[in-house]
This record gives C-alpha cells, sequence and structure tokens, in this order.
C-alpha cells in the first residue's frame, strides 16, 4: 500500500516539474524571441555612426590639404628644346713674332677697323724697363719742380733788391734837395751795394734757368731712349676689319662659317651633336710662338644659327617668320631671330635662323642647348593641375565660392606643362589646384 502512495507521490511530483519546465520554455520564446532584432538595430546604429564620423573625418583632413590659386594675369610660353649651332663671319689674328700676349680691348667689344686690340712683348724685362721709364719721367718732374722752386725764391729775392733800390733813390733826392751831401754820399754807397746784390741775384736766376734748361734735355733724352727700346720689345696687333673681339678659340676647323649654313643638313647635325667642341681661351700673360691664333673679330651683324628639333617641334613652327630662341646654359636673356629655311628629315627638323639680337656670350663657343619659343599666349593663368573633365566631355575646373566647392566651365587657351591660359573665369578667381581631393558641392574651410 505504502509503494502505491509513494508513487503517487512522485508521479505528483515530476508532474509539477513538467508543469515547471513547460512554464519555464513558454517564458524563453515569449521574453527571448527579440532579441535578434535588437542587436541589429544596434549595429546599424553603429555602422551609421562610424560612416558619419569617418565621412566627417575624411571631410576634415581634405579640406586642410586642398591647395587653392588666385587666378592672374600673365603671358605663357610653350617652349621645346633643341640643340644650336652659331655659324658666324670672322677674321682670326694671329701673333706677328713670338712673346708675350697682353690684350689691350676687353672680352665681347666691338672695335673700328684699323685699331690696336692687343700687343707682342718680345723681352722678358720689359716690367723692369717700364719700371725705369717712370722712374726717369717721375726724377724729371722733380727736378723740374726743385729748380722751378728756387728760380722762384730767387725771383722773389731779386724783386725785393729793386724794391729796395728804388727807396734808396727817392732818399738819394731828398737829400740833394735839402742839402745833405754828405748823407747823399752814404746812400749812393748804399745803392752801390743794393745794385751788387741785385745783379749776383740775377746771376745765380740765369743759372738756375739755364741749368733746368739742361736737366730737362738730359731726362728727356732718356725717357726718348727708354722709349725706343720699348717700341723695338712690343710689336702691336691691328684689327684689319670692324668687329666683336672675342678671345675664345673654338676647335672647328672654320666649318662653322657663315658660307656653309645652306649646305648644313641634318646628318651633320646630329653627327654634331654628340660630339664635343673644344674651345680655347688666349689669356694675358700667355707666351706664344710667332703665327699663334690670338683671337677673333666677329661681325655681329652676320650671326646664323641652325637649330636641330624633332619633327613634330618643328611642324609647331610652320608659318612662322620670327621666333624667339633662348640660351638656358649661359643665361636668361632671348634673342630675336629671323627664320630663314626649315626642313624635316627622318622624324628630325632643322630650322636655321639669322640672329638679329647680339649677346656677347654667344661667341664663346658653337654648339649651344637652345629654347625655341612656339606660342605666346597671354590671359588668367591657372595650374595645368586645376584643370578637369567637365560634363558632356568639356573642360573646367573647381572654384572656392564663399566656403563652398563650385564647378565652373572653362576654355583652354593654351599654355605649357605646368601653366595654361583659359577663359571663362575672372580675375582673382580662387582655383582648386588639386581637384581630386575635393567634390562640387563640399563645405571647405
Amino acid at each position: 500500500m505504502w509503494k502505491k502512495e509513494i508513487d503517487n507521490v512522485m508521479t505528483w511530483k515530476g508532474r509539477i516539474s513538467l508543469e515547471r519546465g513547460r512554464k519555464v520554455r513558454r517564458k524563453g520564446v515569449k521574453y527571448g524571441a527579440g532579441r535578434p532584432l535588437k542587436n541589429l538595430l544596434w549595429l546599424l546604429f553603429l555602422f551609421f555612426i562610424i560612416w558619419t564620423g569617418a565621412a566627417w573625418c575624411r571631410d576634415f583632413i581634405r579640406s586642410y590639404s586642398i591647395e587653392t590659386v588666385l587666378v592672374h594675369e600673365g603671358t605663357i610660353e610653350n617652349k621645346c628644346t633643341g640643340t644650336g649651332f652659331l655659324f658666324t663671319e670672322e677674321v682670326c689674328l694671329s701673333a706677328p713674332v713670338g712673346g708675350i700676349f697682353q690684350p689691350l680691348v676687353p672680352e665681347g667689344e666691338r672695335v673700328p677697323a684699323g685699331m690696336t686690340v692687343a700687343q707682342m712683348v718680345t723681352v722678358s724685362d720689359l716690367e723692369q724697363r717700364l719700371a725705369a721709364l717712370e722712374e726717369a719721367a717721375e726724377q724729371r718732374v722733380k727736378l723740374q719742380q726743385e729748380r722751378e722752386a728756387r728760380a722762384a725764391a730767387l725771383e722773389v729775392s731779386l724783386a725785393a733788391k729793386t724794391e729796395e733800390l728804388g727807396e734808396k733813390v727817392q732818399e738819394l733826392k731828398l737829400n740833394l734837395q735839402e742839402g745833405e751831401v754828405l748823407q747823399g754820399r752814404k746812400i749812393t754807397g748804399e745803392m752801390g751795394a743794393i745794385l751788387q746784390e741785385r745783379q749776383d741775384i740775377l746771376t745765380q736766376l740765369t743759372q738756375e734757368r739755364s741749368l733746368a734748361q739742361e736737366d730737362r734735355e738730359l731726362w728727356r733724352q732718356r725717357e726718348q731712349e727708354l722709349e725706343g727700346l720699348l717700341a723695338e720689345a712690343v710689336y702691336p696687333v691691328k684689327t684689319p676689319v670692324a668687329g666683336v673681339v672675342t678671345y675664345s678659340l673654338p676647335a672647328d676647323g672654320g666649318r662653322f662659317n657663315t658660307g656653309r649654313v645652306t649646305d648644313f643638313g641634318v646628318l651633320e647635325s646630329i653627327a654634331l651633336k654628340g660630339q664635343e667642341l673644344p674651345v680655347h681661351v688666349t689669356r694675358a700673360g700667355t707666351e706664344v710662338e710667332a703665327g699663334t691664333p690670338l683671337m677673333r673679330i666677329v661681325d655681329n651683324f652676320s650671326l646664323h644659327m641652325v637649330t636641330l628639333l624633332s619633327g613634330e617641334e618643328l611642324e609647331a613652327l610652320a608659318g612662322k617668320k620670327r621666333i624667339t630662341v633662348g640660351f638656358p646654359e649661359i643665361g636668361q636673356g632671348e634673342v630675336n631671330c629671323k627664320v630663314l629655311d626649315s626642313s624635316i628629315e627622318d622624324d628630325l627638323g632643322l630650322l636655321k635662323l639669322q640672329v638679329l639680337d647680339y649677346r656677347p656670350e654667344l661667341l664663346t663657343q658653337r654648339k649651344f642647348l637652345v629654347e625655341v619659343t612656339q606660342a605666346c599666349y597671354e590671359g588668367l593663368v591657372v595650374p595645368r593641375t586645376a584643370l578637369l573633365e567637365g560634363k558632356g566631355g568639356g573642360t573646367g575646373l573647381y572654384l572656392n565660392r564663399e566656403g563652398r566647392v563650385v564647378y565652373q566651365p572653362v576654355e583652354v587657351v593654351g599654355g605649357n606643362e605646368e601653366l595654361v591660359v583659359v577663359e571663362g573665369i575672372s580675375l582673382y578667381d580662387e582655383v582648386i589646384a588639386n581637384p581630386a581631393r575635393v567634390r562640387e558641392g563640399q563645405r571647405i574651410r
């Protein structure tokens, strides 16, 4: 019996436990079913916060890395680089005798025909002879000054004695009128003494003048002797033609004479472009032998230049009668040139020019690195990096208008690799030079 009761109790307890488990499971379904949705919403909200912060940080960083420039007016030159060869009409002057070379005209100065432009010194003691000549001249001047000083002092003494003699004559007249015969005799004796002193001074003055003349003649003869020795030791170098003096002597064998411009072709230009053309400079004080080339006299009104360019670059110059050529290696100055002829061979162009402006630096060498101005544009200038492709395939740029990026279509007039001239904007507009860092409508600082 009691076993049956125990079984009933256990069965009752099991039912209670079973009911409790069911309730727990029902509660889990009721209260745990909304948690995935909430978690998803929280994840979406967190992602939105992160995305918004990243976008803000990106715009913030970009706003400080934006480069802007103000539109300004200017001139943009489109240039190409090539190799130029200078052709000249010149006369080379050589040493008439062996000796020491002494230039008398500076480099680059234009001289007339017949002018002495240098001299050759054939003696080694020229400086000593020049010093002796200078000393002789100084001694002559010094001696003459001393003689003149003594003569002046004697002339003063002579004038004083003459005045004193005149006073004695007046005194003698007064005494004779008053009957002072004895006093008159005394005055007469004094007058005789004064006359003797005056005569002695006059004799000394005459001798001084005579000696001064003799000394001058002696020193003058000495100077003439030294000048004669110098004339024998110095040979002048005169130019037979007018032109510009240059002491730079290219070792080109005369191949760059103006008469050869017509026959100068592309193949010869290519060959000379890779060769070194040495230039010898004659320095003052150099000892040379007779016949040694010393200098050139160049006609600066007949300078010609042949320039080697690419065929494409030469085509860009088609139709031009005058161009501007610069020389980056010898300075920033440019020269105007007249176009004589042009030709293209094997994708290489040859441009033959007459140089209209003279620059002394051009005569120092034969081969140059040249910059030829192909085109020149004037207007509103902006960096080429500011340009971007706009809607419909046009060209535009971004402007900073009151802190906001605004797209502005423009028309490119022309320019070079760095700058361009455009139309469609206003002077002093603020252009964004690195448009890849911004977008249209973006707020910027």
